[in-house]
């Protein structure tokens, strides 16, 4: 039986790193009682796959069982994949539908959408107002993978939650607002479309970080690690080594900045408006330069946003965690701070999406 005076923990698991956050409290007043990441082992997991299961359960079980910053004192989580190995779609059922009619539907409608037959498949959606459905999916062989480290870990699984979600959880404020939030990882960059507090739409964008530095270190030709501090001190200036970096940036940033103007395309045709703000997350988000350059570019308002606004850290603040607590880079929890706050709703499990409900 789950213990709901300790909630369970979110486990953000990406291709380079895993987080944990346990919040403890109420969706008005969370409060931090254990925090922590660890970068996983190379060859851990492969685009999207994991290659280790062993390794991924060890790496796994040791973070949980000693965080960076207090102590996960139960074994339930609500955890995420790698944006890739999630599909989402966004869709409207038919006028005058009966409900019994409705399940059969959004069936048909993924057998159509994703290339996967319905019982290879875990998959959940939401229907709001307006017959409007937002639905997630992904490969049980893919999922599997994950669940089974995770029982090699001794954890259980609640929710298997989508990333998107979680960081508007943590980024959103509610209100009716058309907002884009782009999550620039190590890998790949998501995404994502919010009409308030509704899905609209995700998509990935195959350049993110590494390809980066990887650019940077090649055009320039020197070292990757010398590329990643040019990166993050140099960034998007004209100003700086003689706009060299900048020149490299711009022309990969290029592809993300298509997509965002193919959104504004959609959104203009099928909603009437174009988005509000940009909201920038992710581990590049902080590229120096990086939001000016995107809202001079789009024409659009680009925020920052601190994902630890809204939770209680005085946990951090204690005296045997300051130096540890300075190095932190708190933009990078915003989908585990959100998998977390989850656990505090009144309703876990009907309050979102769940890909593993059914299990």
């Amino acid at each position: 039986m789950f213990n709901f005076l300790q909630r369970p923990f979110g486990l953000d698991i990406s291709t380079q790193s895993i987080k944990v956050i346990s919040l403890v409290g109420s969706e008005i007043n969370p409060r931090l009682v254990a925090m922590g990441q660890a970068v996983l082992t190379q060859d851990t997991i492969e685009k999207g796959r994991v290659k280790d299961k062993q390794l991924l359960s060890k790496q796994i079980t040791d973070l949980v069982a000693d965080p960076d910053f207090g102590k996960i004192r139960n074994r339930y989580c609500i955890f995420s994949l790698p944006d890739y190995n999630i599909f989402t779609h966004f869709f409207q059922l038919p006028d005058n539908i009966k409900q019994e009619k409705k399940i059969e539907f959004i069936k048909k409608e993924i057998s159509e959408v994703l290339p996967f037959e319905l019982k290879d498949l875990y998959y959940d959606f939401i229907v709001y107002p307006e017959r409007e459905v937002f639905l997630a999916a992904c490969s049980k062989a893919i999922a599997d993978e994950y669940l089974e480290a995770l029982k090699l870990s001794k954890i259980k699984p609640m929710i298997l939650d989508v990333g998107s979600r979680s960081q508007a959880r943590t980024l959103l404020s509610k209100n009716n607002k058309l907002i884009l939030i782009l999550s620039i990882g190590s890998e790949t960059t998501s995404v994502s479309l919010f009409d308030g507090q509704k899905s609209r739409l995700d998509t990935l964008v195959p350049v993110a970080g590494r390809n980066f530095t990887s650019a940077i270190a090649e055009k320039m030709n020197v070292s990757f690690a010398e590329a990643e501090i040019m990166k993050v001190e140099t960034g998007l200036n004209p100003d700086t080594k003689e706009g060299r970096v900048f020149l490299i940036l711009q022309q990969e940033i290029q592809l993300i900045i298509e997509e965002i103007q193919r959104i504004n395309k959609y959104t203009l045709e099928k909603i009437g408006k174009t988005p509000e703000q940009i909201i920038l997350t992710g581990g590049s988000a902080q590229i120096p330069f990086l939001s000016d350059y995107l809202s001079e570019n789009l024409k659009i308002e680009v925020a920052i946003k601190d994902p630890w606004e809204k939770i209680n850290i005085n946990l951090l603040r204690r005296k045997e965690y300051l130096e540890k607590a300075s190095k932190i880079n708190p933009i990078l929890f915003a989908n585990s701070i959100g998998l977390a706050q989850r656990a505090l709703s009144k309703n876990i499990l009907q309050s979102g999406i769940n890909l593993i409900k059914k299990i």
